[in-house]
């Protein structure tokens, strides 16, 4: 799932606003707004489902976007006994195939897919008749997918945990003013992911070690990421940039915990590299593209320097300071954004705790 977040997403889409300005060869050939031929879709509201355990607590499991049920299936595996669980996976995700592309693909605030899998993923919590469940929302996207459910649902779920969230992406790319927002993904987001290529996408995603801190393990992680087909990510991701998540966890009444793995701090090296690269898609040569980067660079946050101090000093990826947001935080050191796989029994333990703190130990 593409990076550009927090500085890179400001620089990328001022860089590339002015790249677009410079005159064009010819029309791009890349339209990442529409699957490749031949793809085939589902209906909309199909999900995945894994299900295990027989324990008393529900849980539902959803991943990290673009991952699978398969970053879960350790984790069902030890817990059997205490909860049953059910792993949902957006279509698309896990070698699914993806809904159909919404009639108008230019607008994000519509949500087509978003709503979609909610749909389904309320479909299952009434079908299997689901009450006193806890939502467990893990790393990108689907935090926001938990805390929908919540509102949805407030007499079913019980409580809310984040795996390693990324409470602030939403905040870093417009602020908490919705209509912002939309108007900043719809008329920057949308036009430079249209025909971003495989290569700034790639060199733009979360990096292999901010998702684990096993080399091996990472690099699985980070090819099954970016294996993922850029239009089905991308569709995803600009609903989520035009969605409501600001505003929605200060109304949901639902207790929320935050299992916060270790952050990974982005450099000001890569944070430029992206920024340079992204232009670079947009036909600039490289001499040109640093230099307007390094101009951006200078407006938006006076030096160099000041954007060493900017990322050294910006909030962690789940912190939600000024939103008036009461959330409990467990800690876990030594871990990427896969807490589960990284830290199991840490991971165990903090989850047990998260109910307990809410709920009361099921």
């Amino acid at each position: 799932m593409i990076a550009f977040r927090t500085v890179s997403i400001v620089l990328c889409c001022c860089v590339c606003s002015a790249a677009r300005a410079q005159p064009q060869a010819s029309e791009p050939a890349i339209n990442n707004l529409v699957h490749a031929p031949g793809t085939e879709t589902c209906e909309l509201g199909e999900i995945g489902v894994v299900k295990a355990g027989t324990g008393q607590t529900p849980l539902i499991l959803i991943g990290g976007a673009p991952f699978g049920a398969e970053i879960w299936r350790e984790f069902m595996d030890r817990n059997g006994e205490r909860y049953t669980m059910h792993a949902l996976v957006p279509a698309g995700y896990g070698g699914s195939n993806p809904p159909a592309m919404p009639e108008d693909v230019t607008r994000a605030e519509t949500g087509e897919w978003t709503e979609a899998f909610l749909r389904g993923a309320g479909e299952l919590i009434e079908r299997e008749d689901l009450r006193g469940v806890v939502i467990v929302g893990h790393h990108f996207i689907s935090d926001y997918y938990a805390l929908r459910l919540a509102e949805m649902f407030p007499l079913r779920v019980r409580a809310v945990v984040l795996v390693a969230p990324q409470l602030q992406v939403i905040a870093s790319a417009q602020g908490a003013d919705r209509a912002a927002r939309i108007g900043f993904v719809n008329g920057q987001r949308v036009p430079f992911f249209r025909v971003v290529t495989e290569e700034v996408w790639n060199q733009n995603s979360f990096p292999a070690e901010a998702l684990s801190v096993d080399g091996a393990r990472a690099r699985k992680l980070f090819q099954t990421q970016v294996g993922v087909a850029r239009p089905t990510q991308i569709r995803y991701f600009v609903e989520y940039l035009a969605g409501d998540e600001p505003e929605l966890i200060t109304r949901i009444g639902t207790p929320v915990t935050v299992i916060a793995g270790q952050s990974w701090a982005m450099s000001a090296d890569a944070a430029i590299e992206g920024a340079v690269a992204t232009a670079m898609s947009q036909g600039l040569e490289r001499e040109q593209a640093m230099a307007m980067v390094m101009a951006q660079i200078e407006q938006q946050f006076g030096s160099r320097e000041g954007l060493e101090e900017f990322l050294r000093d910006r909030p962690r990826a789940w912190e939600l300071d000024g939103w008036g947001v009461d959330v409990r935080v467990i800690e876990i050191e030594d871990t990427g954004a896969l807490v589960m796989l990284d830290r199991p029994a840490a991971f165990d333990e903090a989850l047990r705790e998260a109910i307990e703190l809410e709920v009361g130990d099921g």
